[in-house]
């Protein structure tokens, strides 16, 4: 025969709620203020304009990164699902974006500011045209 273990009386304790972290969606208005400051993908050498661009969040928000301004920077849809297997590394110091590359492309890994984004401007002529 089981032997059966005597039930409490005494309600549980309330744990206290925890603060509400709501969405890691950005505002349309951050976006554009995003894509204002960025001009599109922030890895050097990439061409690809904001408009086609996604907010990346730097301090990711599992770790309770915030969702502001402060926190997001625009890259492209490869370098943005790639960003974590690639050996890009982002930080922002004072609100601006810093990149730095891989060891096989930066091989003194110094921190830069993510340069105007070149989408939108003419190029020289390419190398093989002259």
């Amino acid at each position: 025969m089981r032997r059966r273990l005597p039930t409490s009386t005494a309600r549980p304790e309330r744990q206290r709620p925890q603060p509400r972290r709501y969405t890691s969606l950005l505002h349309p208005r951050q976006r554009a203020a995003i894509a204002a400051r960025d001009e599109g993908c922030v890895i050097p050498g990439c061409t690809i304009p904001a408009r086609w661009c996604e907010v990346h969040h730097v301090t990711p928000w599992q770790q309770n990164g915030p969702t502001n301004i402060d926190n997001g920077t625009l890259l492209c849809w490869y370098h943005h699902h790639t960003i974590d297997t690639t050996g890009w590394k982002i930080r922002m110091v004072r609100g601006r974006p810093q990149i730095r590359g891989p060891l096989i492309w930066d091989p003194t890994q110094t921190w830069r500011p993510a340069r105007t984004h070149r989408a939108n401007t003419p190029s020289a002529e390419p190398p093989w045209r002259t």
